[in-house]
């Protein structure tokens, strides 16, 4: 079979090799789809690491010990490497934040279906950080994981929504799902965008999907203060309301932390990672969130390094994904 291996920096060479073994307690699919990810693309630039683990594929081999599954399923899931024509899984289905596979809905497309693990990503984040009705929050980056971010905090019942992204592609898919305010960050003052949204308070929950020092200091500046810091504004008591919630979605390397105003907003930091497939498959299959018009380019297999340079284009590219089993 052909699978593609990172040979160096943005280079990625496809070669065959022997086909996966089926383990007792897994199976192996055909690879129908997957999507280019962020750490795949940090991988690729650094050389080393992950070879594709947003999958989408049909069942052509099942082990004797494989629960919930057979010969002909469709799954999605979250594992690796999956930038080849065939993938072992090591465990029927299964659903943790390390590895898993789901079943598809019969009228789920494979290109939809690899989207289910990004979207377990943003629902992840919403889960921590439980956004409410009247909460105003602020998602950082419109690329696949703030896309699925914000639409799972819409699907979870948040107030006013605000994406913030450069690219113009981008910003325009997010304004026709329906965000309730679109911001282009090279061009606008977003802290004057969300003084203005809050009267000056600030934004109840920060999504930080980018992951780099100018956005988490960003997310620090547009925040909501606590107590503390409310009654350094007005001059009044001090009281114990807590500050904002920053989430850390987006994996763009280590960060310094503005320490004194996270202090004195009283603001809380939140790690997020993976999340649980099952749930986010089953909102996309409820149309609570749509995936849909954020693929914008398909590449075979072969193509592999046209793919992983696309997807670092945040101006053209949104979901990249790339499709084995064709040339």
């Amino acid at each position: 079979m052909k699978a593609a291996i990172l040979v160096g920096p943005k280079e990625f060479r496809v070669d065959d090799i022997d086909e996966p073994k089926v383990s007792d307690d897994g199976f192996v699919i055909r690879v129908k789809s997957v999507g280019v990810c962020g750490t795949d693309i940090h991988e690729y630039n650094q050389g080393h690491g992950q070879r594709g683990h947003e999958y989408s594929g049909e069942v052509v081999e099942v082990g004797p010990n494989a629960k919930g599954v057979k010969v002909g399923d469709r799954v999605a899931g979250r594992g690796g490497p999956a930038f080849a024509e065939y993938m072992a899984v090591s465990r029927g289905l299964h659903d943790t934040v390390t590895s898993g596979a789901v079943l598809l809905p019969e009228d789920m497309s494979h290109e939809l279906a690899c989207m289910i693990e990004p979207v377990s990503c943003g629902l992840n984040a919403v889960e921590l950080a439980q956004p409410g009705p009247d909460d105003v929050v602020v998602v950082l980056g419109g690329g696949m994981l703030g896309q699925a971010v914000w639409q799972s905090m819409r699907a979870r019942g948040a107030g006013k929504i605000i994406v913030s992204e450069i690219g113009t592609r981008r910003l325009d898919v997010t304004r026709s799902l329906g965000a309730d305010v679109v911001v282009k960050a090279d061009e606008e003052d977003l802290v004057s965008v969300i003084n203005g949204i809050t009267g000056g308070n600030g934004a109840d929950i920060v999504a930080d999907c980018v992951g780099s020092e100018a956005t988490f200091q960003t997310a620090v500046d547009i925040a909501k203060g606590g107590g503390f810091w409310q009654a350094i504004r007005r001059r009044g008591a001090p009281t114990t309301e807590l500050g904002a919630k920053i989430v850390m979605v987006g994996l763009g390397g280590n960060t310094r932390i503005p320490t004194e105003q996270v202090i004195i907003k009283g603001l809380t930091i939140i790690g997020s990672i993976c999340g649980e497939l099952t749930a986010a498959r089953d909102l996309m299959a409820d149309g609570k969130i749509d995936m849909t018009p954020l693929i914008t380019h398909e590449y075979s297999l072969t193509e592999i390094n046209d793919a992983l340079n696309m997807a670092s284009n945040p101006h053209d590219a949104l979901k990249v994904l790339v499709k084995p089993g064709e040339e």
